[in-house]
């Protein structure tokens, strides 16, 4: 029977994350809509900088901001996607 030999890659993990605000529109009232979308892209390299794998999610939030005597936020819609 032969001897087996494992050795583990070096890996780096590059992530980055970014964040957009979108104005939705006002129903004239002063109610507003808006979006916020979140995406996060991991990379994950050897140490000699090869490119093995990536990893990007996609978090979207719609919500309504009420012209009320408090501010109140209503969750409209969630989206999540990884790929």
């Amino acid at each position: 029977m032969g001897v087996a030999f494992a050795s583990a890659i070096p890996l780096e993990d590059i992530s980055t994350t970014t964040v957009d605000l979108y104005s939705l529109g006002s129903d004239g009232n002063g109610d507003e809509s808006f979006a916020v979308a979140v995406q996060r892209t991991d990379d994950l390299l050897t140490d000699e900088g090869e490119f093995l794998a990536e990893r990007i999610t996609n978090v979207i939030l719609g919500f309504d901001v009420k012209s009320t005597s408090e501010v109140k936020y209503q969750v409209r819609y969630y989206y999540c996607n990884t790929v």
